[in-house]
């Protein structure tokens, strides 16, 4: 298929599927994305998005024997341990954890909504606050695109690396028809809390 045609991703990932298929690997099915290999030699994982794939394994030859693999079905360039996949930093401790991260993330919300400099909050909501629909004498947003765009960012971490949000996201996410200054105000906060 030719880059840029909407059929491209579908012809590319049929094809790295049959290619994948040939050296052992099946598709978990908890995730389309991910393949597992299984043999004598161990385990090893390949986590595909579009054309960047992740390889994880406890061996480290069993890895290399991968990526050679992998090399002589397709052109490919090792970027060595992964760091960031998908706008999220990966880092390792020395007990071998594993911590995912979107710190660059945040600070960019903060930069765009001039809340770089902002006093971090404690909590994601304040304690005790009832969150309820614009009611008489509430100023809703004129235009509620920001609001819904921020929402959707907040609801992004919270998916991805920040469940600690998730439960003050799913309050403010069900005032996104009819937002108001008030709820804003309480969606600047929760990213005054990741700050």
């Amino acid at each position: 298929s030719i880059y840029g045609l909407k059929q491209a991703p579908r012809c590319w990932y049929v094809k790295l599927v049959a290619a994948l298929d040939k050296l052992g690997f099946k598709p978990s099915q908890a995730d389309p994305a991910l393949f597992i290999k299984k043999d004598e030699n161990g385990i090893v994982y390949l986590l595909v998005h579009v054309d960047n794939i992740v390889t994880t394994s406890d061996d480290v030859e069993l890895i290399k024997k991968v990526k050679a693999a992998v090399g002589e079905a397709f052109k490919i360039r090792d970027l060595g341990e992964v760091k960031v996949f998908l706008g999220m930093e990966i880092s390792r401790g020395e007990n071998g954890e594993v911590k995912l991260l979107q710190q660059r993330y945040i600070e960019e919300l903060l930069q765009r909504h001039q809340l770089a400099d902002a006093k971090p909050r404690s909590t994601p909501l304040p304690p005790g606050s009832k969150v309820l629909p614009a009611g008489d004498g509430e100023t809703e947003l004129v235009d509620s695109t920001e609001y819904r765009m921020l929402i959707g960012e907040l609801n992004y971490l919270a998916t991805s690396t920040r469940p600690d949000i998730a439960q003050a996201m799913s309050v403010l996410a069900r005032f996104m028809g009819k937002p108001s200054k008030t709820h804003m105000g309480l969606a600047l906060g929760v990213l005054r809390y990741l700050a």
